[in-house]
């Protein structure tokens, strides 16, 4: 029988942790990278038989993944963020594929997100797949935010009947903003170093953009306000990224 370790990376998780471990109850080994928890988030994980590592906090949870990658013994991994779970019947269907000598070396799975309490179905939210479950030892996870894992060999997708992730996403404006805050500084490093040209134009042109493929392009419009409310929010997370692009040249010229 081919094992299944669940690898998660967490910092002050507690309001969180709770309900992705249950999700995971079947899982053959728990392995949490703690990056600096000052709540009752590593006592919690410990209570349940995980493994518990430290790694120094990191503005994005990329920047750890191989370390919590490289930390896990089964023959096959599942990676998690603190606000997922996994759905009632997954367990069995990742074993399934696991023990099946046929398998890929990877697989995407399906992600439903809730933001703000409500299921978004649209707003390039609703056809989220991530590339999550893989054989030991065949994936490199690159460091730059929302990166997507570097899997060496075969890569199929699992069908979201019975196997698929949820995400309990942005609770409130206020964590939309903090995060968003430190996403768009990776945005505009990223940016900076590939020697992207800022030119104020793109001020108004790329969030312009940006709003039209969520609200028109991925129909935010049928998610109701609060697609509206995304499109707005994803606008002005470009804008400040090239912002932040910006203020990196006109350092330099100083």
């Amino acid at each position: 029988m081919q094992r299944i370790s669940v690898v998660i990376h967490v910092c002050d998780e507690e309001q969180y942790i709770d309900e992705c471990l249950n999700s995971i109850a079947w899982a053959d080994e728990i392995v949490i990278i703690d990056m600096g928890s000052t709540d009752s988030t590593v006592a919690m994980c410990h209570d349940r038989g995980a493994q518990i590592f430290t790694h120094p906090r990191v503005p994005v949870v990329e920047l750890a993944r191989n370390f919590g990658i490289s930390k896990a013994t089964g023959d096959w991994i599942l990676v998690l963020d603190p606000d997922e779970r996994v759905a009632d019947m997954s367990g069995k269907e990742l074993s399934e594929i696991a023990n099946d000598p046929a398998s890929c070396d990877g697989y995407y799975v399906s992600r439903v997100n809730w933001i703000f309490g409500k299921r978004i179905n649209h707003s390039g939210w609703g056809d989220d797949r991530l590339l999550r479950f893989f054989r030991n030892r065949k994936c490199t996870w690159p460091s730059s935010v929302h990166s997507v894992p570097v899997v060496n060999g075969t890569v199929g997708t699992i069908e979201p009947k019975h196997c698929y992730l949820i995400h309990d996403n942005y609770r409130t404006l206020e964590q939309f903003v903090e995060k968003m805050n430190r996403y768009t500084s990776q945005e505009a490093q990223r940016l900076y170093d590939a020697g992207r040209p800022f030119h104020w134009l793109k001020l108004f042109y790329q969030p312009m953009k940006e709003f039209n493929s969520r609200y028109i392009k991925h129909k935010g419009y049928r998610d109701g306000f609060i697609g509206f409310v995304l499109a707005v929010l994803m606008a002005f997370y470009i804008q400040l990224s090239y912002l932040k692009l910006w203020e990196k040249y006109d350092n330099k010229d100083k």
